[in-house]
């Protein structure tokens, strides 16, 4: 809800400037008013288009952005579901890279749609060349892998490479929803937004239709703010993306984990019960063909 009220904001000011332009426009006197009428028509002109080049292309620069964050989802699931593939062939010893491949994901679905603060930590340890614990964690465990035949060692090396794809993948898009919109860039879009109603104010008499008129003006800047702060950030806001999906993911990597569990358990199990008796306990068990 924090962009909602930065849009109210601007909202507000923007609406308080045609108010104070039409404050204006009833205490200057008419003779002066006409005098210089076409020169703030031709700023406002100006300002207008400043305003709506701006606003252009902050939208267009923050819906780039969301749909790049989306495609690098979907590339990071496919990755990871890849990468839990290819640990699962490796055989019994990747066992605990699956597990904490899990873990990882958990973190990452926390670290995007809920725990700003931990991406702020991330985004602070990237730029000293630094990694997450999680993401140690998963490299210390690839380099401890020592692989005992030819098969293992394909498998291992193809791990590598989609975990390096899946790091890489989570740094670029922790880097770029920490490179939204600069405020100082806001602020000067809402002092021009200001400047603009302040001069339609003071152009225009005072009337309810006049006054809705800039309200309503008020409202389309502060929802193009709106639009663009929800679409830099789109794991947060009213417009976020939908994390069924990455919960769809998390749910088949524990699914596979229990198929896994209940494969081997039901493996163990027969093994045991269809044990062969004894010899001796066949002999003894058959009838005494002598004695009948």
């Amino acid at each position: 809800m924090i962009f909602v009220y930065r849009a109210a904001i601007v909202a507000v000011a923007t609406f308080v400037s045609a108010l104070a332009g039409f404050a204006a426009h009833s205490m200057l006197p008419a003779a002066y008013m006409v005098e210089s009428k076409a020169m703030v028509g031709s700023v406002l002109v100006l300002v207008a288009s400043l305003l709506s080049l701006v606003l252009s292309l902050l939208i267009w620069t923050s819906h780039n952005l969301a749909t790049s964050q989306q495609a690098q989802l979907q590339t990071l699931c496919n990755s990871i579901i890849r990468l839990d593939f290819m640990l699962e062939s490796y055989g019994c010893g990747a066992k605990r890279g699956r597990a904490l491949l899990r873990e990882h994901v958990r973190h990452l679905r926390k670290r995007l749609w809920y725990d700003l603060h931990e991406r702020r930590h991330v985004h602070r340890a990237i730029s000293q060349a630094d990694l997450p614990e999680d993401m140690h964690s998963m490299i210390a465990f690839f380099v401890s892998l020592r692989p005992a035949n030819d098969e293992q060692r394909q498998y291992l090396a193809s791990a590598r490479d989609i975990v390096g794809a899946i790091i890489e993948t989570q740094l670029t898009m922790i880097r770029s929803l920490d490179s939204r919109a600069p405020l100082l860039l806001l602020v000067v879009v809402l002092g021009w937004s200001c400047v603009l109603f302040f001069g339609y104010g003071l152009l225009s008499d005072v009337d309810a239709l006049t006054i809705a008129m800039a309200a309503l003006g008020a409202i389309c800047v502060a929802s193009a703010v709106l639009l663009i702060l929800e679409q830099s950030d789109p794991y947060s806001g009213l417009f976020r993306m939908p994390q069924e999906g990455f919960d769809g993911l998390i749910r088949v990597l524990m699914k596979v984990e229990e198929m896994a569990a209940d494969a081997e358990t039901g493996v163990r199990a027969p093994i045991g019960a269809e044990n062969p008796p004894p010899l001796a306990s066949k002999i003894s068990s058959q009838p005494d063909l002598d004695s009948a």
